[in-house]
């Protein structure tokens, strides 16, 4: 396996660490506490009227001024009282949504609870804890609850007031506020479990308190922190790695004392910051408009509504378009399904383990379904990835099977050709390891799998997994990306294909015909080398000009440069990885060369650039040499074979 140390450990340091994570059926970018500020709150026993404090804490029984006894009478707090200041102070305070979730019960308890909202939070499997979901209980609310039952919310969402003593059950205004995890279920036989706040209670009976967790602990331990991502940010054919960092919340109190929310922010390989979107939102990455750049875009979970946002341009600010999507409940995906006009949205339903397809036009603002497919096991919590598996233009499915806590390794699970059998699975990585795809060697056209480790802030990425070799299906992918960059194709409709594998010593042919509306048939052909499936070409026959077009490699010649210099690293040990977003070019380096360079991890925790010189009047002719540190000399130059 290899191993990328990425140059993001640095910004991972500079965040809020913790293991990110997102939920089945409602996307999950993190916790926050309920009171308006997200950050924690010290849990001081002493009464501020400007600060939100704790009366009663997790598994504590207290007195009326809030002084402990250590022998509770008559048992032990199950919850947390959040006060701001004391009496009917912080009567109509707002109360937020510790997290994006899903509204299963909102009503009133009566006389000892009062209004009561309870929301669920379902972790997804990377998450570490030995439960598969979370309920937040919010109790002694007001009348004026302002979500509803099925309602789904967000991360720092008003969902009602502190009620009076009338409304909420008749107490001293407080948030009481619970956490429970699926155990609850399994004792009690629904989620939405009553109780009575207290062990040992007379009505209910409770003797431990198995089933329910400190809230501010978990909160803690789950507060937002960096998604990672991946895509070709820069049309050279490599996907390289990048973050969104979860957008802040802040209510009342965090303003009244100067704080602001800060928009969710996109860093995508080395490159700036882009501000786009708002807390609770997820990140998602597309090629919208089919012009060989990934862009950024999100989706949104609100009440009874799903949406995605989409940036064309990664310049962040207010969403270029914006598209309605009816599963709510489902995890979002995007991936290019027709193998026309770039990618496309959908949508993966844990609890059936379905896929649904739909083909999108982002200028109409409207996707069309194509079609749903089973895949995977919704008893193993199964998590959906996206990828060409074997390079034929179209995407494939597969899904992520985490170890932890119901399964005995991490597990992908690819198939080929949209269907429902798996073709491959590789087991890689622990626990705690999150999902990433991408296309990490140039100009293969296979996406690939990798892993990122939240604890370290490293990616693990495998160029080589999986591997479907289809020659075949390559140089479809090639002839039609060589169509889609002549706008005369834009009509024209592909039909017979062929070919000659003895075409010539080296080489292989391939071709396909393409039938214009009024009669004209243009065959585009396709070369491979046999010796390295890398090196291939397509030429075609213009009638418009009465000759044949240049062969036209299928990558550039940065792409041709990245790849050389990867292969030159593969031949000294020494050499890690590509470190993202060092790579530079001087195209007027000399009147006969174009210079590029490349930097790489280096035995020792070291750096070398390797630089890779074209001559400009026949890139074919490629030398590629580096500073050995080990010698204190240049290599030779070496040529490209």
């Amino acid at each position: 396996m290899k191993r990328v140390i990425i140059l993001w450990l640095l910004l991972f340091c500079l965040i809020t660490t913790g293991t990110a994570i997102k939920v089945f059926g409602v996307t999950l970018d993190g916790f926050d506490f309920p009171v308006g500020i997200p950050d924690y709150v010290s849990q001081t026993k002493t009464i501020s009227y400007t600060k939100w404090w704790l009366c009663q804490d997790f598994l504590e029984y207290v007195k009326d001024d809030c002084s402990t006894i250590n022998s509770p009478p008559n048992g032990t707090h199950l919850g947390e009282d959040w006060n701001l200041g004391s009496g009917d102070h912080d009567v109509g305070k707002p109360v937020y949504a510790i997290a994006n979730g899903k509204v299963i019960r909102s009503g009133s308890y009566g006389s000892g609870w009062g209004n009561v909202v309870m929301i669920k939070h379902d972790l997804l499997p990377w998450d570490k804890e030995n439960y598969e979901y979370v309920v937040s209980l919010y109790a002694h609310l007001g009348d004026n609850r302002q979500v509803s039952t099925d309602d789904y919310v967000r991360r720092g969402q008003v969902i009602g007031f502190i009620g009076s003593r009338s409304e909420n059950g008749g107490y001293s205004p407080h948030l009481h506020l619970e956490l429970r995890s699926d155990k609850i279920a399994t004792r009690f036989g629904k989620d939405t479990y009553r109780g009575c706040g207290y062990l040992n209670d007379a009505l209910c009976n409770i003797t431990d308190s198995t089933g329910w967790l400190d809230p501010s602990d978990f909160i803690e331990a789950h507060r937002p922190s960096p998604i990672p991502l991946s895509g070709d940010w820069d049309n050279d054919g490599i996907d390289t790695t990048g973050f969104f960092t979860p957008g802040t919340t802040c209510g009342e109190e965090c303003q009244a004392q100067g704080g602001s929310a800060e928009p969710p922010k996109f860093s995508l390989d080395n490159g700036a910051p882009i501000e786009f979107g708002q807390a609770g939102d997820y990140p998602i990455i597309g090629d919208w408009d089919n012009n060989g750049y990934d862009n950024i875009g999100l989706f949104r979970l609100i009440r009874n509504r799903a949406r995605f946002y989409l940036d064309t341009n990664n310049d962040g600010g207010l969403a270029d378009y914006r598209i309605g999507f009816p599963h709510l409940q489902d995890l979002p995906i995007v991936g290019d399904w027709d193998g026309l006009n770039g990618d496309d949205l959908g949508g993966y339903d844990a609890l059936t383990s379905t896929f649904y397809l739909y083909t999108l036009n982002y200028q109409a603002e409207t996707i069309t379904f194509y079609k749903s497919i089973q895949f995977g096991d919704s008893t193993k919590r199964d998590y959906p990835v996206i990828g060409d598996w074997d390079n034929d233009i179209k995407d494939d499915l597969g899904v992520f099977r985490a170890r932890f806590p119901n399964n005995s390794t991490n597990t992908f699970f690819l198939a080929k050709g949209q269907t429902t059998e798996t073709d491959h699975s590789y087991e890689m990585g622990k626990v705690g390891d999150m999902p990433v795809i991408g296309d990490w060697f140039p100009s293969d056209g296979n996406d690939n799998i990798g892993l990122y480790d939240p604890a370290t802030g490293e990616f693990f990425l495998e160029p080589n997994i999986p591997s479907f070799a289809n020659p075949d299906a390559t140089a479809i992918s090639d002839i039609i990306k060589r169509a889609e960059s002549d706008n005369r194709f834009k009509s024209a409709i592909a039909e017979s294909f062929g070919k000659n594998l003895n075409w010539l010593p080296e080489w292989e042919l391939r071709w396909m015909d393409f039938n214009f509306s009024w009669g004209r048939i243009v065959r585009i052909y396709h070369a491979t080398n046999k010796s390295d499936s890398s090196r291939r070409g397509t030429i075609f026959w213009d009638p418009d000009i009465g000759d044949w077009t240049s062969w036209e490699s299928v990558y550039s010649l940065d792409q041709q440069a990245k790849r050389d210099m990867i292969n030159e690293s593969k031949n000294d040990f020494r050499f890690g990885d590509y470190i993202p977003g060092t790579f530079g070019k001087n195209l007027d380096w000399s009147a006969e060369w174009e210079l590029r360079w490349m930097d790489f991890s280096f035995y020792g925790n070291r750096v070398v650039r390797i630089y890779h010189a074209t001559k400009k009047t026949d890139s074919s002719v490629r030398y590629t040499i580096f500073w050995d540190p080990d010698v204190h000399s240049w290599t030779d130059w070496i040529k490209v074979k």
